[in-house]
């Protein structure tokens, strides 16, 4: 889907690339159309974590590994799902 954000994540560090539509006028431009995911916290049935898309805007983001449900919650505001995989972790 294209605006689904994607997400990155490789050890205790990650990365977010936001869909041109939810990314706001004023940005701070990431690095190559990237954000680097700070407070990243890998646990079993979730992921968490901020970035800084501005001055202002700090969204949080959460995946939730078994329903698939993403969302990104700041002055932007995204929330997505991935099927279902009969109660098995998606990510």
């Amino acid at each position: 889907m294209k605006y689904m954000p994607l997400i990155l994540i490789h050890g205790d560090q990650g990365r977010i690339r936001m869909p041109k539509g939810l990314i706001p006028p004023m940005h701070s431009g990431g690095h190559d159309g990237w954000w680097t995911l700070d407070d990243l916290i890998v646990g079993h049935n979730e992921v968490r974590a901020k970035f800084r898309l501005n001055g202002l805007n700090r969204p949080n983001v959460v995946i939730n590994r078994r329903s698939g449900t993403i969302s990104v919650d700041g002055m932007i505001k995204f929330n997505g799902r991935c099927e279902q995989d009969s109660g098995h972790r998606r990510f």
